[in-house]
């Protein structure tokens, strides 16, 4: 879902946006985080990532929510 919103809501600034998170998400993966890209009440993809955060020495577990602005203008999914 595309919509103008900042990053109030959560929606995509355009097609580029969307591809730039996947691409942070991709990034953040292969360097060993357990990230998911999130989702609203009706399944479409958001701006943001879920990160978790393992349980360590007693700690519980945690979910970090990251929002991804949209890319930097000379950004291509190639880098």
């Amino acid at each position: 879902m595309t919509k103008s919103a900042g990053y109030t809501e959560g929606y995509f600034e355009g097609d580029r946006h969307a591809l730039y998170v996947g691409w942070v998400a991709m990034h953040a993966a292969m360097n060993g985080l357990d990230v998911r890209v999130l989702t609203d009440e009706h399944g479409n993809y958001l701006d943001r990532l879920g990160i978790t955060l393992p349980a360590v020495e007693g700690h519980a577990a945690h979910e970090l929510v990251v929002v991804v602005p949209p890319p930097p203008a000379d950004w291509t999914p190639d880098d």
